[in-house]
């Protein structure tokens, strides 16, 4: 949480925890994030609205992620999904609408738009 929250962190750092929690996230049942959303998902949100490029694609990564997470297709889940859609896809959008970003956000955010 601090890794990413902290204005003082560098772009690397940020880089790197996102990379970890895609990691993480990848290898992991989705039933262990669950009690985690409510922390996860607003701080990717915010990586996502990062001015710099390799911070937000990352983020929309991590996105994707998140939504097999609380939304997984292979196993049935009890978790309420609800809240956190809104802004996840709100962020997404915004990114794809926007006309002067990075081609690797581009394509990312119309492969996050997609899962």
């Amino acid at each position: 949480q601090f890794s990413l929250s902290d204005k003082n962190t560098s772009s690397n750092m940020k880089i790197d925890t996102l990379a970890f929690l895609n990691c993480l996230l990848t290898h992991h049942p989705p039933q262990v994030f669950h009690p985690h959303i409510p922390m996860l998902v607003p701080l990717v949100v915010h990586a996502v609205a990062d001015p710099f490029y390799k911070i937000t694609s990352e983020a929309l990564l991590v996105t994707q992620n998140i939504v097999k997470v609380i939304r997984p297709l292979d196993s049935p889940t009890q978790f309420d999904f609800r809240p956190y859609v809104g802004d996840l896809y709100k962020s997404t959008l915004n990114r794809l609408m926007a006309a002067d970003i990075d081609q690797e956000v581009k394509e990312r955010a119309i492969t996050c738009m997609g899962q």
